[in-house]
């Protein structure tokens, strides 16, 4: 097993982790509103819906998806249209709470960010990838332990970064208005993200 690839596979996947985009925004939000406590639902979430991605694919299911990439594309669509839609309804629930008694943001939730694994393109690119180089420098069952030990720690490490940054936000936004205008900022964010999303992958299908 060498060292050099599990450095690679851990640097690829803590730069996926750590980036802003869906997961990490949907962990934001759920601390900035709930707290530490409120957000590990979130980070269950998409922890669980990574490791079921992983296994997926180390089993064999993500070679269909690199042989049919149209299929991978429309579910990846399917996928950035929802992100889409979710940016756009925090956005209109921000705007409409400035004027209304306040009420909680509602953030993806668990089983939403489990299944948003599934459409997520990068997710898709970053895991084949590390399946990959895993297995090209290692024996199937060694790449296995790796990328599963590599899939949960530091991505955890990384979305417990964001719920904290979340959480310590939430004290500065005790005005109606301040919080009204961050979770816009969130779901701008969100929508961004998504739209960023469908742009790769159309493109990627007319290459």
């Amino acid at each position: 097993m060498a060292i050099s690839t599990l450095l690679a596979l851990a640097a690829l996947i803590f730069v996926a982790a750590i980036t802003p985009g869906p997961n990490n925004l949907a962990v934001l939000a759920a601390a900035a509103h709930h707290g530490m406590v409120g957000a590990r639902s979130a980070i269950a979430g998409v922890l669980l819906g990574s490791l079921a991605l992983l296994l997926l694919t180390l089993s064999g299911v993500g070679a269909l998806f690199a042989a049919h990439p149209r299929v991978r594309d429309e579910v990846s669509l399917v996928g950035c249209g929802y992100l889409g839609w979710l940016g756009a309804r925090m956005i209109a629930g921000a705007l409409s709470r400035r004027s209304r008694a306040d009420e909680p943001l509602t953030p993806p939730g668990f089983a939403q960010l489990i299944g948003l694994q599934f459409t997520n393109p990068k997710a898709w690119t970053m895991v084949l990838t590390a399946v990959a180089a895993a297995r090209a420098a290692m024996s199937p069952a060694a790449a296995g332990v790796a990328l599963v030990v590599l899939f949960l720690a530091i991505p955890t490490l990384c979305l417990v970064a964001w719920a904290w940054l979340g959480a310590r936000v939430l004290p500065r936004l005790q005005q109606r208005a301040a919080r009204a205008w961050c979770d816009a900022l969130l779901g701008v964010l969100l929508f961004i993200s998504a739209a960023a999303l469908m742009i790769e992958v159309t493109r990627g299908g007319t290459s």
